[in-house]
């Protein structure tokens, strides 16, 4: 049988933990830090909300 590389693009969501001024910041720090993850292509955050 015929062995195949495949290419596939997938979505997964997570929450993490940033401190900042306020969501904004928040929001833009967490997008950085996941942009920087291993085969990371794009990241975009939902939304935030203060502990």
């Amino acid at each position: 049988m015929p062995r195949y590389t495949v290419r596939v693009r997938y979505e997964q969501d997570t929450d993490i933990h940033v401190y900042a001024r306020d969501e904004a910041e928040a929001m833009e720090k967490a997008e950085d830090i996941v942009s920087g993850w291993n085969n990371v292509i794009s990241a975009e955050s939902q939304d935030a909300e203060e502990e």
